[in-house]
């Protein structure tokens, strides 16, 4: 029996205990809303607080929001031995020449397309359509209803909010933001984030 830590929003919970069996859940607990702001340094890892008595025993299944905190709590699980696991659910349609890297997240109804490369420890939320040959990179986090169109790339470290559109062919940079409902029509470099302002939309440093 394998044993299983889970490190997300409550949706993830009920993400694999619909996709997945054999697995042991041992322990759980609510989190307050400022505990990964405090505890970012991901010391806690492998100690009481998880109840986990040898981490390298354990598959970590993680969809925080932050792609900052995943990518941290990502690097310090790996350091002590641990295994990061992707979990797709079921009603999510994934060609088969896609191809989804270690750790990904893959929320329902989501469609990825053919060729399309989703690299390591990204989440991809509710209802979004990633078209053919889009490329994504490491932590990434797409918010529920996205669309990436055709050839379009998303850099590492990038979040993409909700009901956003990339327009074919168009390349976002690293650690970007764009904000939700909008649509993307040009390129955007890295550290940037995107806004609409009096329907106008910005081009801002974060």
């Amino acid at each position: 029996m394998r044993h299983a830590v889970i490190i997300g929003p409550d949706d993830l919970l009920d993400l694999f205990l619909e996709n997945t069996k054999n697995y042991y859940i041992n322990y759980s607990s609510l989190v307050r809303k400022n505990f990964w702001e405090k505890y970012s340094s991901i010391n806690w890892i492998g100690h009481d607080y998880l109840n986990v008595e040898n981490i390298q025993n354990c598959e970590y299944f993680l969809a925080l929001k932050s792609n900052k905190k995943r990518h941290e709590i990502t690097n310090n699980i790996l350091k002590k031995g641990g295994t990061i696991s992707k979990l797709i659910d079921k009603s999510s349609r994934i060609f088969k020449s896609a191809n989804i890297g270690k750790g990904v997240i893959v929320y329902p109804l989501v469609t990825i397309s053919s060729f399309a490369e989703i690299d390591s420890y990204s989440v991809i939320s509710y209802g979004t359509l990633i078209g053919h040959g889009v490329e994504i990179g490491e932590s990434c986090f797409l918010a529920p209803n996205v669309k990436l169109l055709g050839d379009c790339k998303i850099g590492k470290f990038s979040m993409i909010s909700t009901g956003s559109t990339i327009l074919p062919g168009i390349s976002i940079g690293d650690n970007c933001l764009i904000a939700p409902g909008i649509t993307i029509m040009k390129n955007v470099p890295s550290n940037s984030k995107v806004v609409s302002i009096n329907g106008s939309l910005r081009i801002l440093s974060l």
